[in-house]
């Protein structure tokens, strides 16, 4: 039996928004409100491995990975991370082209002494959605 991450490698292509730097209003602390402050965002989209030809109709887009992230970010302040990835996600999964995504977001001003603090989610399409 294999396992979802073997059945996403055979049968997709894997897009990558790697270390997507932005200005969000994000955070549950009164000092957070009313303000923003910096996010860095990677999204992988998992979408089908089909190529008709070289021509960017035939494939995913990858400028809807930022575009999604602008979206949910442009919409107002955010009180978590947790429900930035996840309305990330879930804006990028209503594409029915999209089979898996996965979101990582860290915001590096939160704490002293490390790089930053950081939530990460994984979901699958809905149930029905052929790998």
């Amino acid at each position: 039996m294999s396992n979802i991450f073997d059945e996403l490698r055979l049968t997709c292509r894997r897009l990558t928004l790697n270390r997507y730097h932005k200005e969000a209003a994000i955070g549950a602390l009164t000092k957070e409100h009313g303000r923003t402050q910096p996010v860095i965002l990677t999204i992988d989209v998992w979408v089908g491995n089909t190529l008709k030809n070289d021509r960017l109709d035939a494939v995913y887009d990858y400028r809807l990975l930022p575009a999604a992230a602008d979206t949910v970010i442009a919409a107002g302040h955010i009180e978590l991370q947790e429900t930035l990835v996840e309305r990330i996600a879930q804006t990028l999964l209503a594409d029915d082209r999209v089979r898996a995504v996965r979101v990582y977001s860290v915001k590096p001003e939160a704490y002293e002494n490390c790089d930053g603090i950081g939530v990460e989610i994984f979901r699958l399409a809905r149930p029905g959605k052929t790998l």
